[in-house]
């Protein structure tokens, strides 16, 4: 006689394909969904992104807390969203900025917890919070107005 009739056979089917399923994606990117389950999502605009990519560390008081996961255009700003460890609480005044982290000029994403009250997921830091690095264009241009000014 068969056990699995009817109804039983198609829960114990969608049963077994959730699972198999469950399992490919443990198997695949372990790391990657426990970053997913443990990371809070945040977003800061800036006037501009000065080399900042998806992957480039996020930082508080010098410590790696997270990454960068999408640099978009939103208006005529960036919209730069990022993760953080779920364990760091970071103020509704944070300041976002923009530093070079290594001596070959890969950028990270600084941030400067400020605020009583706490940033909710997916608050976003306006533009008057978040400052970029100093571009060679700008250092270019200030150079040679300074130069003409003083001719």
């Amino acid at each position: 006689m068969l056990k699995y009739r009817g109804r039983k056979l198609i829960r114990a089917g969608l049963m077994g394909v959730v699972l198999i399923t469950m399992v490919i994606l443990v198997g695949l990117s372990p790391g990657q969904l426990f970053s997913l389950a443990t990371a809070v999502r945040y977003q800061a605009l800036f006037t501009e992104v000065g080399g900042l990519e998806v992957g480039n560390d996020v930082t508080v008081s010098g410590s790696r807390v997270g990454t960068v996961s999408a640099v978009t255009l939103h208006d005529l700003d960036a919209l730069v969203t990022f993760t953080v460890k779920a364990n760091i609480q970071l103020g509704r005044e944070t300041t976002a900025h923009i530093r070079t982290g290594t001596l070959l000029g890969k950028r990270l994403l600084a941030l400067e917890s400020a605020g009583d009250a706490v940033m909710r997921p997916m608050d976003t830091i306006p533009v008057s919070r978040t400052s970029s690095p100093y571009s060679l264009t700008e250092a270019v241009s200030d150079f040679t107005t300074n130069t003409a000014a003083t001719d």
